[in-house]
């Protein structure tokens, strides 16, 4: 699989938008890798239903994944706790 980032924005949401990053953080949840800092963090979005709200400053990859144009969108803490992990490389 290939990606291949057109550009990297840090826009404030207009409208609440599903976070890619926390999809892949809630599968890793039981793997008792975060610490007590980042499962505050990790809550908070839960609360908030995995997703970036209106008015949330946001990372925003967009480019072509396998080929197919393709947007990631995230919270900028989730982002980094899933790099911090390696989560992404899974």
């Amino acid at each position: 699989m290939s990606w291949n980032p057109e550009s990297i924005t840090e826009p404030v949401a207009r409208r609440d938008y599903n976070c890619s990053a926390c999809e892949w953080v809630h599968d890793w949840i039981n793997e008792q890798v975060f610490s007590f800092a980042e499962l505050r963090l990790i809550a908070k979005a839960k609360r908030d239903g995995w997703r970036i709200k209106k008015g949330q400053k946001y990372i925003k990859v967009t480019g072509k994944w396998d080929g197919d144009w393709s947007v990631f969108r995230a919270r900028p803490e989730i982002n980094e706790l899933c790099q911090k992990h390696g989560i992404y490389q899974e």
